[in-house]
């Protein structure tokens, strides 16, 4: 109780009448009684709000008029109150703590509950917050290195910094979640195999039996797409080598092959040519796989005929090939055999059941599964077909050159094959079930052609039959020798004015997880412009996928890809030099993306170094149409001021000659 006309508190400690426990007197006439534990220590004291002064004045001796801790806080016409709102009860976070009780019946109190030996009743606290845990990997770390491969298992452990805890949470990828219990906090560790190439992540919290929850580790690790090898045969003509997209092993090829060639019909996919004599070959400067171990090999392959055996890739040991992938004309079906030793004798074969017709493409691709579950097996798949499958107790390691077009057989080679091969591609593992389908898509077929020679006011109809208009928001598809210097390609461009002109298609016209390529003839008006300009954008609903533009400081071509669909998503940009851009045919620009290894590459004017690569990690579906001129999402005005034509998109991946094609200044509806 308080008494304003004394200024005395009068406190008992029993919820009973009686004597007081505390007298004190503290305050003034006019100010109002708060109480509360000021400091922690249990027990509550008094202190006072003055509304004169807004002032609050507290003690924690219940023996003096001493303020202990004054402060102003609140405003005149309040109201104080006191209370514990942090949820501090001032007891250890981790405690012990005991109690005891007794009746009272009015009249008289009973025994406490702890008399006659019955002891404290208890409770244990445990409001203490257990530490971070340590994350490792094995093979995998937390490092810029790309380590081991998909579908190569990793071991992760994970290590709690106290001795309660009970458990850890874990989450792969954001999406692939578990527990794992423990005891007194001992390390576990948990195995989990990565099922695509790039940056990979697992978050790890400890928990303990309260019910607490660490913070969480984020431990983040690179993995290597597996390949070793890959030839897209797409060389120029008179090419003395045949390129690694992934740099490891150039192959050079023999007399007879031809590189450079292009299919009839609408589409730039280019191949290269074996006779099908002794030169029909090519040859890598080193082996590419270890064929005792898991690996994969893959072509498209085109026979001119069918009369004789043919090899599509093997690699020599010493006598014999370690594996060849071919057609065995005996029994007029592609085969893929694997040797269990060095020896004529020593081979298994799996046979397709898919008829072979000769000047029909085909796209083989052969797998040796070491670690198959039952034993190792081979597997040979055809186009979209199912596996043929067999067992193959074991593989020799043959450790010679890697083998294009032949097979060697008693220490000489043979099986040279005859008709057109592209896309050669070596893996040291096996194919996820989803990249089987990604392999046989990156052979390039046009879905888009606008060479802006068809239009009307509106829209640009597409030469590619039953493809997309681009319909027009401003630009004139016209050539104005008063403001244009000339045609870029046949003769007419789309004009746009850098102000509000663009132009976009009604739905999307690039997958979300397969290959796919875009190629554009874009001029600049000015030579030196200062701003930073759109050509082509691929609009999500929060952000662009995708943006090809021009980028006014760096004075470059760029291609800007992001890894969601989120305002704040990870971007990754790269860039080439802008070396014709304002000339009369501007700058040909190309962008290749490989659903298989996840890379997308920028081409200008037909050139691509390894800075212009780059890991798109996480493709998703853009929402709207292809945009040429402009992006939605930008944040600063990015119209495009020049001219635009020769607009090509493709399914599957261009090659270095396709590219080229594309660059054509004339306008080729073949390509």
């Amino acid at each position: 109780m308080r008494s304003p006309s004394n200024i005395m508190f009068y406190l008992r400690d029993y919820n009973s009448k009686g004597g007081n426990s505390y007298e004190m007197g503290y305050g003034g006439a006019s100010d109002l009684p708060v109480v509360g534990d000021w400091n922690s220590n249990g027990a509550d004291s008094v202190g006072v709000w003055r509304p004169s002064t807004h002032y609050f004045y507290l003690n924690n001796e219940l023996t003096n008029n001493v303020a202990d801790l004054s402060f102003v806080y609140g405003a005149s016409g309040m109201q104080p109150l006191s209370g514990n709102w942090s949820a501090n009860t001032g007891i250890a976070d981790v405690s012990t703590i005991t109690w005891h009780a007794r009746a009272f019946d009015g009249e008289a109190w009973g025994p406490w509950s702890s008399a006659n030996g019955a002891g404290y009743c208890a409770v244990r606290r445990d409001a203490a917050v257990p530490s971070m845990p340590d994350v490792d990997g094995d093979p995998y770390k937390q490092d810029d290195i790309y380590r081991d491969g998909i579908s190569k298992p990793g071991t992760f452990t994970f290590t709690a910094k106290n001795t309660d805890v009970v458990g850890y949470k874990y989450v792969f990828d954001g999406s692939d979640s578990g527990t794992k219990p423990t005891v007194g906090g001992a390390p576990v560790t948990v195995d989990w195999t990565p099922t695509s190439a790039g940056l990979h992540s697992v978050r790890v919290m400890t928990y303990d039996g309260a019910g607490n929850t660490s913070a969480e580790n984020t431990f983040t690790f690179l993995v290597h797409s597996g390949r070793v090898g890959q030839w897209s045969l797409g060389d120029p003509a008179g090419s003395k080598t045949a390129q690694d997209g992934w740099g490891n092993s150039v192959a050079t090829p023999g007399p007879g092959v031809l590189f450079g060639l292009q299919e009839t019909g609408a589409g730039a996919a280019s191949s290269a040519q074996f006779d099908g004599t002794t030169g029909a070959y090519l040859e890598t400067n080193k082996p590419v796989l270890d064929t005792a171990r898991s690996f994969t090999v893959s072509a498209w392959v085109n026979p001119a005929d069918l009369a004789s055996d043919m090899t599509v890739a093997s690699q020599s040991g010493e006598q014999e090939a370690g594996f060849t992938l071919g057609y065995e004309a005996a029994s007029k079906a592609w085969v893929f055999s694997v040797r269990g030793a060095d020896e004529a004798d020593e081979a298994t074969s799996v046979k397709s059941k898919v008829s072979v017709t000769a000047g029909t493409w085909a796209h083989l691709l052969g797998e040796y599964d070491a670690g198959a579950a039952g034993g190792p097996k081979l597997r040979l798949y055809v186009d979209a077909n199912p596996a043929e499958e067999l067992p193959r107790p074991s593989a020799s390691t043959a450790m010679g050159l890697f083998q294009i077009g032949r097979t060697l057989k008693s220490g000489d080679y043979s099986a040279h094959f005859r008709g057109r091969m592209a896309d050669v591609r070596a893996y040291n593992r096996i194919l996820t079930s989803g990249e089987l389908d990604a392999f046989r898509a990156t052979k390039p077929v046009r879905k888009s052609y606008w060479d802006f020679e068809q239009t009307t006011t509106t829209a640009v109809q597409n030469v590619q039959s039953g493809g997309p208009v681009l319909n027009l928001h401003g630009p004139k598809v016209e050539w104005d020798p008063a403001a244009d210097p000339g045609p870029m390609s046949g003769s007419v461009n789309m004009l746009l004015d850098g102000s509000d002109d663009w132009a976009e298609t009604d739905d999307p016209v690039v997958p979300e997880n397969s290959s796919f390529s875009v190629a554009v003839r874009a001029r600049l008006t000015a030579p030196d412009p200062t701003k930073s300009q759109t050509v082509l954008s691929l609009p999500g609903t929060n952000t662009d996928r995708l943006v090809i533009r021009y980028d006014a400081v760096g004075q470059k071509w760029q291609m800007d890809v992001a890894a969601s669909d989120a305002v704040d998503a990870k971007r990754t940009v790269v860039a080439l030099p802008a070396l014709t851009a304002a000339s009369t045919a501007g700058s040909h620009i190309a962008l290749t993306y490989d659903a298989v290894t996840h890379e997308a590459r920028l081409w200008v004017d037909g050139h691509s170094i390894q800075d212009a690569v780059m890991l798109d990690e996480s493709p998703w579906l853009s929402t709207d149409g292809l945009r040429v001129g402009h992006s939605s999402h930008a944040a600063t005005d990015d119209h495009f001021a020049g001219a635009v034509d020769e607009l090509r998109v493709y399914s599957g991946v261009l090659s270095q000659t396709a590219v080229t094609w594309t660059a054509s200044l004339n306008p080729d509806p073949n390509i």
